[in-house]
Order: structure tokens, then C-alpha cells, then sequence
């Protein structure tokens, strides 16, 4: 771990944070402060940090790996939730992780592997199960995002201890990913991440906004696009419960980034050809039929449209609402099977029983 001198941060005037421009806080400020102590970069609205000492630990005592992330100035820290490539891509780019290294960071597999008295083996078929990002209290923070998997990996490779702890590699000439290890065998370095302080209170003019982790700041509101599929009934309470609801589109720009955020959460593979729904890259969003009008689930003006059959603003659509088609998706493809673009459009091409990815809005809070 490093060690903290001690120092004082000149705060500028608060600014409403958006990922566009990037946003200028009081925790990026003590991030590029921490560049001085070791290689350190703001990203998505967190502070990403590697320690200079390395570590290795047993799976009973890896909870005590986070409290080396502990703190950055009063900022709270942990093992860094590792989720997607684009993270580990901006992080290399940065220099925070070299393209070779090798890290601990926040995932284990819970509950463990458990071989006995005999070596691990990768034929056993329950170590692909329940790996998880898990926080300092142990609470599980979701599942761990498979693709980001080493070829052939998780493989529990007769090794004892079993490998239940996650680290961040590379494996020969592959570019990093995921590694299963017992955490005894390894002397890393860690992944650290410091999150923003967060109050529950009303955001006024020239606050500093921020949203939940994976949610992307977008104007005042926070979104996040699930790969996951479900019909509109229970995405849009799945996005209650998250405490938003389905969102409501009321401009071009707003449209257009959600598109390019679910695109880009999608992963789309252009090779093979997909299907009905599939070919045009549908995410729900909160537009109904209801009572003969088009409205949003969240009782906002209905003042803005986008469909596909006719561009430019246009309330025409080419499924009748009559038919059962009052559900509306937004199509984030670049192109569907036949080479038609459909990007940033609308279609209800989609009954109550469909089932697609969706994206949910909710109000941010307040950085302090």
C-alpha cells in the first residue's frame, strides 16, 4: 500500500456533473492529486488507483485487502469493481494498468469451490458458477461480468487451495481479463477505486450531481441501459425498484446519447444474423399506449417523437397500437440484417409479452 502525506485541496466552484463535458469535482481533483503517489486516474465518476506494495492473501482474510483502498482524503475506497471492457481499456490507456500486469481486484466466488483433500480440477462444473462482485462487508454487488474471462478460465487448475479470488492478467500475448486464483500463490498490486460522497438531499443550481454506480449522468438525470430481457410490465418494475422508472425522451440530444450508451452496454456482434427483435438492437423505453394516446410512464409531456417510418419528428408509426403494438423500443443497431439504418430510431414493434433489454432512469444526488 502507499502512504498518504499530509495535504490540502484548493476546491473550485462546484459545477453540475455530465459526462459531457468530462466533470470537474472535489474527488477528480484529489485523483489527480494522487498521480504524484502512483498511477491514478478519474473515470466515470470514480477515482482508480493501483497500490505500489503487492499482496497475497487467503481466501478467508481477502475482505482485508479493501481497507488498503480504505481512504483518499476522507474519500471512501474498496477493490474496484472491473465491469466491462471499455473500463479496462481507459484504464490502460491512462496508464493506471499496464496492457501486462497483473491485480487484485473486488470478485470472488461466493460461495467458494471446495475440492477436498484432492487437487482442484477444471472438470468440476460448479467453479463456472456464482462469481460475484463483492464489497468489504461482503455484500454481493452483482454478477461478474463473464466475458471478461481469460480463454479457458475459470479453470481451478489443480491448485490447493482452491482458486475462488479474482484477479485482473493477462495470459500469454491476450490482452487482460479475468483469472481465477487462491490468492496465496500470487504477490499483486491492487486495483483500488474511490467512490464520490454521496448526500440524500434535493439537487438545486450549481450542485454537484451524481448517480449511482453503472448509472451514466446524462443532462439532470441518471440511466443505465440492462442487457437483461424482460417484458414492459417487468422492466419498468425493475426500474422502480431501482427507484426511477422506464425513461422519457424529450429532445435529440438526450435520444441520441441513449442510444450510443445502450449500444455500446449491448455488445453487438454485426457478423452473425439476428433475429426479428434482435436485428435492431431494441432497448425499452417508457413510451405506452394508453387510453388512446402515446404517454411516459412517468406522467411527463408527451413532446417529442422519433419513429422509424418517418424521420424528423414524426407521430407516425408502422405497427397500429390497435394490433397490441403499444410498447415502444429504441432501436440502437447500426444497421439491421438486410442493411437498412435504423440507429436512434423508435419502433412498437413490441406486444406486452415481448421481451428485450430496457433502460432506467431516476433522479441523481448530490456530491457535498
Amino acid at each position: 500500500m502507499w502512504l498518504f502525506g499530509v495535504f490540502q485541496f484548493i476546491v473550485a466552484p462546484i459545477v453540475v456533473l455530465s459526462i459531457y463535458p468530462s466533470a470537474d469535482t472535489a474527488l477528480e481533483k484529489k485523483c489527480l492529486y494522487l498521480k504524484t503517489q502512483t498511477s491514478s486516474v478519474y473515470y466515470d465518476n470514480s477515482c482508480f488507483a493501483t497500490t505500489v506494495e503487492k499482496h497475497s492473501t487467503t481466501l478467508a482474510d481477502w475482505y482485508k485487502l479493501h481497507k488498503y483502498c480504505d481512504k483518499l482524503a476522507g474519500y471512501k475506497g474498496r477493490l474496484a469493481f472491473v465491469r466491462t471492457r471499455e473500463q479496462i481499456n481507459a484504464l490502460i490507456a491512462d496508464e493506471v494498468i499496464e496492457p501486462r500486469g497483473r491485480y487484485f481486484i473486488g470478485a470472488k466466488k461466493d460461495p467458494p469451490s471446495d475440492c477436498g483433500d484432492r487437487l482442484c480440477t477444471y472438470q468440476d462444473p460448479q467453479h463456472h458458477k456464482n462469481w460475484y462482485y463483492i464489497d468489504a462487508e461482503g455484500q454481493k454487488q452483482g454478477e461478474l461480468n463473464a466475458d471478461l474471462w481469460l480463454t479457458g478460465e475459470p479453470n481451478n487448475a489443480g491448485t490447493k487451495p482452491p482458486e475462488n479470488i479474482v484477479t485482473l492478467e493477462h495470459l500469454g500475448s491476450a490482452r487482460l481479463g479475468f483469472n481465477d486464483a487462491n490468492g496465496e500463490a500470487q504477490h499483486f498490486p491492487l486495483l483500488c477505486e474511490y467512490l464520490p460522497r454521496i448526500c440524500k438531499c434535493a439537487p438545486s443550481s450549481g450542485d454537484i450531481l451524481v448517480c449511482p454506480e453503472n448509472y451514466t449522468l446524462i443532462g439532470k438525470t441518471c440511466y443505465k441501459a440492462f442487457t437483461q430481457k424482460l417484458r414492459p410490465s417487468e422492466a419498468q418494475a425493475q426500474c422502480r425498484r431501482e427507484g426511477g422508472d422506464l425513461p422519457s425522451i424529450h429532445n435529440e440530444r438526450v435520444n441520441q446519447h441513449l442510444a450510443k450508451m445502450a449500444r455500446q452496454a449491448a455488445h453487438y456482434d454485426y457478423s452473425r444474423r439476428r433475429g426479428e427483435l434482435e436485428q435492431w438492437g431494441p432497448f425499452l423505453i417508457g413510451l405506452q399506449y394508453v387510453d388512446g394516446r402515446w404517454k411516459w410512464t412517468d406522467g411527463t409531456k408527451t413532446d417529442y417523437y422519433r419513429w422509424y417510418a418517418k424521420k424528423g419528428g414524426s407521430e407516425t408509426m408502422l405497427n397500429k397500437p390497435s394490433n397490441g403494438y403499444k410498447y415502444v423500443f429504441l432501436q440502437t443497431t447500426t444497421n439491421a440484417n438486410d442493411g437498412v439504418a435504423g440507429f436512434g430510431y423508435w419502433s412498437n414493434r413490441l406486444k406486452s409479452t415481448d421481451k428485450v433489454p430496457f433502460i432506467c432512469q431516476l433522479s441523481p444526488t448530490v456530491d457535498v
